[in-house]
């Protein structure tokens, strides 16, 4: 879930790690209204925005993330696997110049599904500022791919099929 809300990082085992010892460090104010993924989730989330807010982020090239662009076919050709890593760089590269409230939503409702009541429990906002915040990173994306040719093809031919 950081790893996907934070994009490509060094920081990513320190993140994880300081998850857990929040969510350790909490877990005797734990009320067991949601389930522990629920609240873990949540501190995940709230972990992740505070490194997008503090804006200060190493960025680590994505064919150094373990997992980061993993190939569905048995045997991609080379030219596939420097198409896709150049999208995936692309694509992170647009996700950044997204304010982290919006893009965290974002991710959260188009990549892990969740619901916009879901994602307003995670993130802590109301129903209308998280639909609200989804609306316009979704413009903000289409518009930052827009201006992206290997963006804006990948984007074409997924319209094609809706």
């Amino acid at each position: 879930m950081i790893a996907r809300l934070v994009g490509p990082t060094p920081d990513l085992e320190d993140l994880v790690q300081t998850t857990f010892v929040q969510a350790m460090g909490a877990f005797p104010r734990f009320r067991g209204e949601a389930s522990v993924a629920t609240w873990v989730t949540k501190i995940a989330v709230r972990v992740a925005l505070h490194q997008l807010r503090r804006g200060v982020r190493r960025l680590l090239p994505l064919d150094e993330v373990p997992g980061a662009i993993e190939p569905r076919d048995p045997a991609p050709s080379a030219d596939r696997l420097v198409h896709e890593h150049e999208v995936a760089v692309r694509l992170h590269a647009a996700l950044d110049q997204i304010k982290p409230k919006k893009r965290v939503a974002l991710l959260l409702y188009t990549v892990d599904g969740y619901s916009i009541d879901e994602v307003a429990a995670l993130t802590g906002a109301s129903r209308a500022a998280t639909k609200s915040r989804i609306w316009f990173a979704r413009n903000e994306l289409l518009s930052l791919v827009g201006g992206d040719a290997v963006l804006r093809e990948l984007a074409g031919r997924g319209q094609e099929g809706t």
